[in-house]
């Protein structure tokens, strides 16, 4: 019986692992998506208002865009190790082309101020 106990634990402690490991994905997207949102607004406002300060700080931004995309691939592949469900399956694909998508914005964010 207790077999069967430290397997039903170690099954929960795994899920739970997971789990959180999901959530930060989802986290990582989220601050991606408001990062790239930022910036593009802020490359319209430079383009507007020909702010080539606006407009570094913009290229700055892209830089940290491009990282979060780098740390939810990274993500997603440890992710993806550990075999998950068809539902998390997903999500976790889902995140890689949202996370693309999101920095190929965020490159044209950088072209839209520097015009």
């Amino acid at each position: 019986m207790a077999i069967t106990d430290d397997s039903a634990i170690l099954a929960f402690v795994m899920d739970s692992h997971f789990e959180k490991q999901l959530d930060t994905i989802r986290e990582h997207v989220l601050k991606m998506a408001s990062h790239t949102e930022a910036a593009l607004h802020q490359a319209m406002q430079a383009l507007i208002q020909r702010d080539s300060d606006l407009a570094s700080h913009v290229k700055q931004s892209d830089e940290i865009i491009d990282q979060f995309e780098v740390k939810i691939d990274d993500l997603v592949v440890q992710q993806l190790t550990k075999a998950p469900l068809a539902t998390d399956l997903r999500l976790v694909t889902a995140a890689i082309k949202i996370s693309h998508n999101l920095e190929r914005i965020g490159d044209e964010a950088t072209q839209i101020a520097a015009a």
